[in-house]
């Protein structure tokens, strides 16, 4: 099962969510702790140890060949990214722009651009006991995460994963989403957090799932998101200071927050169907 800790907008308390809920869980059972934010991964931080490379994660560009290339132009006509311009009797390529598709090179009467492998990032790894924790991590200039979140998908093969999505609605969380079994959305109830979490339900729903929702610093209600959440699965952790201090300092929270733990448990009984 891959169950997606997202949100709608970042500061949501979804970090907090994912490295507690993993490290709960984990305490039952083998889990898997992926961290897919890859333009700013930190669930790491709350793990520290001894991390080791798995790959380096690599994609193609083309390569202007300039003996080869006849200057017909074609390969400017077909790039839908503007990746690729023929400008001066040159081919001048924005490698950071292309997404591989290939089709200048393959289009190309006289081969004038072959595909070259580049890095983008790297995969590393930690083993805490039955916690295993996963970083994917973009290489600092790089312009797309989601062939590095590909690569970290592709390296969590165990039964149960918890996936630390990149916030927001773009490709970057579409693409953790639509390989997830399950989608815990995390808000906050304020206006903003109402507003990204509408854009954020209706995510979920293109793919035919319905999320459960975890509303983060519970106090003082917020009317209209009160009245959205009405007929959705809600746990609700409360706002507390102690937990904001440990979370501020880098630490897990559970263990010291009764109120954090209770909401895990009914959290996790909501996930895996369990009976109370």
């Amino acid at each position: 099962m891959r169950i997606a800790i997202a949100s709608g907008k970042g500061g949501a308390g979804k970090t907090m969510l994912a490295t507690n809920l993993a490290h709960y869980l984990s305490r039952q059972r083998p889990v898997t702790l992926l961290d897919c934010d890859v333009e700013e991964p930190n669930s790491a931080l709350f793990f520290p140890g001894e991390y080791y490379d798995v790959r380096r994660v690599t994609r193609k560009y083309p390569e202007w060949n300039s003996d080869a290339c006849t200057r017909c132009g074609l390969c400017g006509e077909v790039c839908a990214f503007h990746a690729v311009l023929p400008v001066a009797g040159e081919v001048v390529v924005f490698e950071r722009l292309c997404h591989g598709c290939h089709a200048c090179s393959e289009l190309c009467p006289t081969q004038a651009l072959p595909m070259a492998a580049r890095g983008t990032g790297t995969i590393r790894q930690a083993q805490f006991n039955d916690l295993r924790v996963i970083e994917g991590r973009m290489d600092v200039g790089e312009e797309q995460a989601v062939p590095v979140i590909d690569a970290a998908l592709g390296e969590a093969k165990a039964e149960l994963v918890i996936i630390d999505a990149p916030p927001g609605t773009a490709c970057t969380a579409q693409k953790v989403i639509e390989t997830s079994d399950v989608t815990v959305l995390v808000t906050e109830p304020t206006p903003f957090g109402f507003h990204d979490l509408t854009l954020a339900v209706a995510l979920v729903q293109k793919y035919g799932r319905e999320p459960l929702v975890v509303l983060n610093r519970d106090g003082d209600p917020y009317g209209p998101l009160a009245q959205f959440l009405t007929g959705f699965e809600i746990v609700r952790i409360p706002d507390d200071r102690t937990l904001a201090t440990l979370y501020a300092d880098g630490r897990l929270a559970w263990e010291h927050v009764p109120a954090l733990e209770n909401a895990l448990k009914n959290l996790a009984q909501r996930i895996f169907h369990e009976k109370t």
